[in-house]
């Protein structure tokens, strides 16, 4: 690992011209043997240069007893601080998916969580910026009948929003939200609705854009629910932005009828309002997930998804803080990922088939927005061995052209799931890779800004 390091310092020092990392910072492993196999990390930064980064260790879908969640926090020098990482949760059953936001003095993590042997609920924990765990037990958020699942978090007036997908009672998952304050206390949340005047028409269309309004091919009920899962959540102006994915129009053969969508929520003091909903003009925009960096007056909202005969591609919508309308794209590139393509308003953050997969991390740099995304794990090395960046300006345009992707991360085996941070004048990057001796481990590598 030492030999390599100068190479890809040397890589970055060549590639990194107008914003981005100019610099990267030692590889630092954070879960070792005692914490077990790492997976799922999530960071933020607490705006003075310093990051926690989360992660679970096991998990009940890999035949294990259960998961655990652990979390370290990275100092100004890049190293992490203690001898281990700290617990955040260690209940029965299995803790799994964290995922973490800084606001008023503390990090909040978020989590599903088993520990009741029967289905997921959503829990919580306030972590001060040294570290120190406030919530031992965690705070439960959601529970009850079938699954409150995948939450996610974000910055509030007053504390926190967290929003989840629920089963409960439902034939589709639904989004619904609480609120948590700095002393842990929860707002009981409800389910998330549209109250506009096409509710009941299939959601997301937003009146004059995209592909206009269009009934569902099954029943909706008129109350406006969000139906769907897998949200990501951002503070934006007045408020937050939601993405997830909505499922409630899927049929065999009918794979446009899973699609991304986006809605404006505007805080009140009865808590998020959905003033605006939009479906992207192209199927591919984070249709297999996708994170949020927000950053001068912008939004961006990079995703990864598959088109056509599996072609793999990692997109973006750019739009102003507040607001839902994606601006133009300002990259010439032609329609060329297929008929569910559209580049007006959608930037391809690589060339189509580039071979990247899974997670794509995002976060803003002192003049625009850096991606993370991991080679493809089915193509020889050394593309399946890096991380490779795309780095964006304030107006969405592409700093880095093909085949000179600045390259983030290359090891010995393959990486995946990585995220993104900004803090200070710094990003931290971490993700996941198997160590030398075959087992999982999280790693962070600290990355200046020019």
């Amino acid at each position: 690992m030492r030999k390599m390091l100068p190479l890809l310092f040397g890589l970055l020092m060549a590639t990194a011209t107008l914003a981005g990392p100019i610099e990267s910072g030692p590889l630092t492993p954070l879960s070792g043997d005692a914490a077990g196999a790492g997976f799922h990390p999530d960071v933020a930064g607490d705006g003075q240069g310093g990051f926690l980064v989360v992660w679970q260790r096991g998990g009940n879908y890999l035949g294990t007893a259960g998961g655990d969640l652990f979390a370290r926090r990275i100092e100004l020098d890049g190293r992490p601080s203690g001898a281990a990482p700290r617990v955040i949760s260690h209940a029965p059953g299995s803790q799994e998916r964290p995922r973490i936001a800084f606001a008023h003095g503390l990090y909040l993590v978020v989590w599903q969580d088993l520990r009741n042997g029967r289905d997921w609920d959503v829990y919580a924990a306030r972590i001060t910026p040294e570290g120190r765990n406030l919530d031992p037990q965690g705070i439960r958020i959601a529970g009850g009948p079938d699954n409150q699942a995948l939450p996610v978090v974000a910055a509030a007036n007053n504390g926190f929003l967290i929003v989840w997908q629920d089963r409960a009672g439902s034939r589709f998952y639904r989004l619904a939200w609480a609120g948590v304050n700095g002393k842990g206390q929860v707002r009981p949340g409800k389910i998330l609705r549209y109250q506009g005047p096409d509710a009941g028409l299939w959601q997301g269309y937003t009146p004059g854009w995209g592909y206009g309004k269009l009934p569902l091919d099954t029943d909706r009920p008129a109350s406006g629910e969000l139906h769907g899962g897998q949200p990501e959540l951002s503070r934006s102006k007045d408020g937050w932005t939601l993405a997830w994915v909505d499922e409630s129009n899927w049929a065999p053969g009918n794979q446009g009828g899973i699609t991304r969508r986006f809605a404006r929520l505007r805080e009140t003091g009865d808590g998020p309002r959905v003033e605006a909903l939009l479906r992207p003009e192209s199927n591919a925009i984070g249709r297999s997930g996708g994170h949020f960096a927000r950053g001068h007056g912008r939004l961006l909202y990079a995703g990864w998804g598959i088109l056509n005969r599996g072609v793999s591609v990692a997109t973006a919508l750019l739009l102003e803080d507040g607001g839902l309308q994606p601006l133009a794209n300002p990259n010439p590139e032609p329609p060329r990922f297929g008929a569910g393509w559209k580049p007006a308003r959608a930037i391809s953050l690589f060339q189509p088939g580039f071979g990247i997969t899974g997670s794509v991390a995002t976060a803003p740099t002192r003049n625009g927005f850096l991606v993370a995304a991991a080679g493809d794990p089915r193509l020889p090395p050394p593309h399946r061995l890096r991380i490779y960046a795309s780095r964006l300006d304030a107006e969405g345009r592409r700093l880095d052209r093909h085949p000179d992707w600045p390259i983030l991360h290359q090891g010995q085996s393959t990486p995946a799931n990585p995220a993104l941070a900004a803090s200070g004048d710094s990003l931290l990057l971490a993700f996941e890779q198997d160590d030398a001796s075959g087992s999982r481990r999280i790693y962070a590598r600290r990355l200046r800004m020019k």
